[in-house]
């Protein structure tokens, strides 16, 4: 009986023993997976974005440019180029009326020069139509049209004062805005160079008006 006892209370020991080593080592597995599950939390944490970095600065967009606008020297010879046409045609057109003597001479001159001003200035540039060439087209048009009406004594007349007006109105044009906007030394060279045929017509018109009376 005794020895029965001795061997039921092992037994029991024994039990005991193993139910603490599982307490034991399910209470360290629950400490591990919680301190596994804060870790997580932490690395989770770290890299949700802030608003700085969820949000970021809207990048100012820089100002348009319009790569396709003529530069100064482009504007400036295009302005002399339709000048120099205008006279041309001009010039044609009083030989056409018949003008005799010393207007004569001057519609032959003012076709070689422009002439020769223009062949020069078609090699520096293509001509484009900015809206001030257009301007100048349409006056020179419509100054050919009132110019036409007329005939004799009266187109010479007119015609003359038309070359007085309009190489005053070239001059001040080449200073105020074809000067100052050419660019390269070539442009301003050649500006320069037209700018004293211009004045030395100017003058010879002024001489012819005067004679006319």
């Amino acid at each position: 009986m005794t020895k029965k006892l001795l061997i039921l209370g092992a037994m029991v020991a024994v039990v005991m023993l193993a139910a603490c080593d599982r307490r034991q080592t399910d209470g360290n597995s629950t400490v591990g997976e919680a301190r596994d599950t804060d870790a997580a939390a932490a690395k989770t944490q770290d890299t949700v974005p802030t608003a700085a970095t969820s949000m970021p600065e809207t990048a100012v967009p820089a100002p348009a440019t319009d790569a396709n606008a003529p530069n100064g020297d482009t504007q400036a010879l295009s302005m002399l180029a339709a000048i120099n046409q205008h006279e041309i045609d001009a010039a044609k057109q009083a030989v056409g009326k018949g003008v005799t003597g010393a207007v004569a001479e001057y519609a032959a001159l003012m076709e070689k020069e422009h002439g020769d001003n223009q062949a020069k200035t078609l090699q520096m540039v293509q001509p484009v139509d900015t809206p001030d060439v257009a301007k100048m087209k349409a006056d020179g048009q419509q100054e050919l049209q009132t110019l036409a009406q007329k005939n004799g004594a009266d187109y010479a007349k007119a015609y003359m004062q038309a070359m007085v007006t309009g190489h005053e109105k070239a001059l001040a044009t080449i200073d105020s805005s074809m000067l100052p906007m050419a660019q390269s030394e070539q442009a301003k060279t050649h500006l320069t160079q037209t700018r004293a045929h211009v004045a030395n017509h100017l003058e010879r018109a002024k001489a012819i008006v005067a004679k006319q009376g």
